[in-house]
């Protein structure tokens, strides 16, 4: 397992981490840990629609003009 050492936290952050740890029965350090594993994961989670705009928005977005919808082809 890989070692972080996080430099520069201001003293509320640290006793708010402490805190929350006291709260869920953890270290600070395992406290940190599970908000770091969970905020990454959420963030690799994001959708397809979320993904192109990001993509796209570094080279000044695109428009697109969409088609009209039509009910051809709809079974009812």
């Amino acid at each position: 397992m890989a070692t972080l050492t996080i430099h520069g936290l201001d003293k509320a952050t640290i006793q708010k981490l402490r805190e929350l740890a006291a709260e869920h029965g953890h270290s600070p350090e395992e406290e940190a840990r599970d908000i770091l594993v969970r905020v990454v994961h959420q963030a690799m989670q994001k959708g397809l629609g979320t993904l192109i705009t990001q993509e796209f928005k570094s080279i000044g977005g695109a428009e697109l003009e969409l088609p009209t919808r039509s009910e051809r082809g709809r079974s009812e």
